[in-house]
């Protein structure tokens, strides 16, 4: 695919196509450059000054013009005489400094933003601060990436609970993100004590996986993130390039997506589900993984489910719907109706964020079946924190 980046447009009748993941990525990241640059100064490097404009004189040359230099002289008309001599240096203007002087070189405007006075510019890096300079404040977040009436609908955003400030002796276990259990104590012989150790065994048993081939190009192994006392456990495909990349589930622009769905429709966070999926390693180009890759980690995944113990199951994408259901019908066929999941789990399929960001037209089908969760989901007595 052409990118949009390039100088060159394409040829006529072969117009780019880019989609609305990679156009918001673009867009994102023009964005986090600018204010990058402005918090840094890059943009206060003193400008060149502009030359000094010619004045031409009546008959001081031939050829030259309101046209301007170089334009050719008219038909017929009289060639002007010779130049008169050049007049003495002390009836010329001031000279005007070469652009190579740094000291001629005009200031920025007193109201400017980016004046390497007030930033700081480029001498930033030429000595150490006594402290630290304060963090930048961060970027205001995308607009809604789920919304499926059409409306723009933002959530205000949560307060940080209080558990995630107390570090976790799961936190392997638990996500990347020091999620605890709940808690910063978590009671002995309990059962969230005995899905975390059970998770914990069971990526000990994973190791440094090379059961397939899926390990030769992976940078990490993503085994899970969130509550191992959750009620709701959310299955994906398999990890992303951003995944790969963080070791962790749902990240990037589909992470977003899913923690609007779970906040807008079911009421709940990331921290308050468990989020795994079908493979823990990347398939090359985000391709769907082969059914041999599929059994190379479904013990793992059947051992996870085990050590859950969730009260539903969401399966995100078909590849999870058919991998948890043992069968080979569409996406299009399993969603919107419930399916059980080792006799007794309730289970519902619906599309995975990644298709929703290609297709967001499908976004409503997805809002009725995650309405369908929170009815289920509150029915068999589903917990969410205050």
């Amino acid at each position: 695919m052409t990118s949009p980046l390039q100088d060159s447009p394409p040829p006529p009748g072969d117009e780019a196509e880019v989609s609305s993941e990679e156009l918001l990525r673009l867009i994102m990241d023009l964005r986090a450059r600018v204010v990058a640059d402005a918090e840094l100064g890059l943009d206060a490097r003193p400008a060149a000054p502009k030359a000094a404009h010619r004045v031409d004189l009546p008959g001081a040359g031939g050829g030259v013009g309101p046209a301007g230099r170089g334009a050719p002289a008219r038909a017929g008309a009289p060639r002007p005489a010779a130049p008169s001599p050049r007049p003495a240096a002390a009836t010329l203007p001031p000279r005007t400094a070469s652009p190579a002087t740094p000291a001629a070189a005009p200031a920025a405007p007193a109201g400017s933003l980016f004046r390497a006075e007030e930033k700081g510019g480029w001498s930033r890096f030429a000595q150490r601060p006594a402290e630290a300079p304060p963090a930048p404040a961060p970027s205001p977040p995308p607009g809604p990436l789920f919304s499926p009436d059409g409306a723009a609908f933002t959530p205000a955003p949560r307060p940080s609970p209080p558990w995630r400030s107390h570090p976790s002796p799961h936190a392997m276990v638990t996500g990347a993100w020091g999620f605890s259990l709940g808690g910063p104590d978590v009671p002995v012989g309990s059962r969230v004590e005995a899905a975390a150790v059970e998770l914990r065994a069971v990526r000990e048993a994973i190791g440094d996986c090379a059961r397939c081939r899926l390990c030769e190009q992976r940078n990490h192994i993503v085994f899970g993130m969130g509550n191992p006392d959750a009620d709701l456990v959310i299955v994906g495909e398999g990890p992303g390039a951003n995944e790969d990349a963080q070791g962790l589930p749902f990240v990037g622009a589909s992470g977003e997506m899913l923690d609007r769905m779970l906040s807008n429709v079911l009421s709940l966070s990331r921290d308050e589900v468990y989020i795994l999926n079908v493979v823990k390693c990347r398939p090359p180009n985000n391709r769907t993984p082969e059914p041999e890759e599929i059994a190379a980690c479904r013990p793992f995944l059947d051992r996870q489910l085990a050590a859950l113990r969730p009260k539903v199951l969401l399966a995100m994408g078909r590849p999870a719907a058919q991998t948890l259901l043992g069968t080979t019908q569409g996406i299009n066929a399993l969603r919107g109706t419930w399916k059980v999941w080792d006799g007794k789990v309730p289970l519902m399929s619906t599309y995975h964020p990644a298709y929703l960001l290609r297709r967001p037209e499908d976004k409503v089908k997805t809002f009725e079946d995650l309405k369908l969760v929170r009815r289920r989901y509150d029915d068999l007595g589903g917990r969410r924190r205050a």
